[in-house]
């Protein structure tokens, strides 16, 4: 009775939005804390676009690397913000409302916002049976950069895949070792480059990492530049296998 009232004290002081449409929720019903209905109306949810298939991702990605070093064996994400070809009908505020959800995450902190987003991930995976890793890592930031903002909003989204597939998450395996500059307005060579060299495993965690299967998180895929830097680092750092998950693809 107490949870309640106070949950009705809330929603009164400061009432739940969608963070797409920002329209207050009607409160006929309180879900959980990490459900994606919490975060995001179902008018807005059921409009989010659907990233291409996984063999389409892999395919798309690798064609990036060719003569290089690649690290996956699969490439999943779970919404798009662009429309592929089979979504010719969404309009143009529906590929925006995943960047709305992005930047939630990643710029303002919402940490139960990207966990629930992480749990839709993970059932995701699930459905597919992509299951089988030893742990679930989430590419990391510099540190100088998680000071600033004071989280890494990939640890969320990771911790949420991991509420559904029961798999540990380890933050402590890589690490970025330079500070490099935001990807956002680079071309593809520039990202490469500006990637190249940034991770490093850590080697008090070499025993841990040697053999294991590896699903790789982050929140948006788009090159796939940083990804793979990250995910041949592991290899190179004796991992058996990596698999990429991400929130959405660019």
């Amino acid at each position: 009775m107490v949870n309640i009232v106070w949950q009705s004290v809330i929603n009164v002081l400061a009432p739940r939005k969608c963070l797409v449409c920002g329209n207050v929720f009607e409160e006929t019903f309180t879900p959980k804390r990490f459900d994606v209905m919490s975060h995001i109306c179902q008018r807005c949810f059921d409009r989010l676009p659907i990233a291409p298939k996984p063999d389409t991702l892999l395919g798309e990605i690798a064609k990036n690397f060719l003569g290089e070093k690649f690290a996956f064996s699969r490439i999943i994400s779970r919404f798009a913000k662009k429309d592929d070809l089979e979504q010719e009908y969404l309009h143009e505020e529906d590929n925006a409302a995943v960047s709305e959800i992005i930047y939630a995450i990643k710029y303002h902190g919402m940490k139960d916002a990207g966990r629930a987003f992480g749990r839709e991930l993970g059932e995701t995976l699930q459905m597919l049976g992509w299951t089988d890793y030893d742990a679930l890592v989430p590419v990391p930031i510099h540190s100088a950069r998680k000071r600033e903002r004071g989280y890494n909003q990939s640890d969320f989204i990771a911790q949420g895949v991991a509420d559904i597939l029961h798999i540990p998450v380890q933050t402590a395996w890589v690490h970025r070792k330079n500070y490099t500059l935001s990807q956002t307005y680079f071309s593809f060579e520039e990202r490469k480059e500006n990637v190249r060299n940034v991770f490093a495993v850590n080697p008090q965690k070499v025993q841990s990492l040697r053999g294991a299967s590896i699903l790789l998180i982050d929140d948006i895929l788009t090159t796939g530049s940083t990804l793979n830097a990250c995910g041949v680092t592991l290899l190179e750092g004796g991992a058996k296998r990596i698999d990429a998950a991400t929130l959405a693809k660019a």
